[in-house]
């Protein structure tokens, strides 16, 4: 199986964030299970980081954002793929997963309607024949 790494905008604490349509923390995290959701209903692994946002939240975990980028980054080693599901505007976690991925040589998909932050897809739909994943 191919794994997939998917950076998403999170906070969307930024000015830029929010004038991007990025600022509603629990409509990304939606937004980012339903991509997670599709990849894998498609024959994907898929790399998350989201375990790190979710203890955080419920005072499990104790770090800052350079402490949970810098566990992005080993996660993130792995993936044969990173899908791009915002603008690097929107989130800095995001444009630093971009630069890890430049760093491991892995190859970025992005799709344009992924920039907007209403775009979703049906998580059971197929993906488009170029996102399928080969079998390694």
């Amino acid at each position: 199986m191919k794994t997939v790494y998917i950076a998403h905008p999170l906070m969307g604490s930024t000015p830029e964030a929010k004038a991007l349509g990025w600022g509603d923390i629990e409509k990304n995290v939606e937004r980012y299970l339903v991509f997670c959701a599709w990849a894998s209903n498609n024959g994907y692994t898929v790399i998350t980081w989201v375990h790190h946002y979710l203890m955080h939240v419920r005072g499990l975990t104790k770090g800052d954002a350079d402490f949970y980028l810098s566990r992005d980054k080993i996660i993130l080693k792995p993936a044969d793929v990173l899908w791009q599901c915002g603008p690097p505007e929107a989130s800095s976690g995001l444009l630093f997963e971009l630069y890890c991925a430049e760093e491991f040589d892995i190859h970025v998909e992005h799709e344009s309607e992924w920039d907007d932050p209403n775009w979703m897809p049906d998580p059971f739909s197929p993906l488009p024949d170029h996102l399928m994943p080969e079998v390694k």
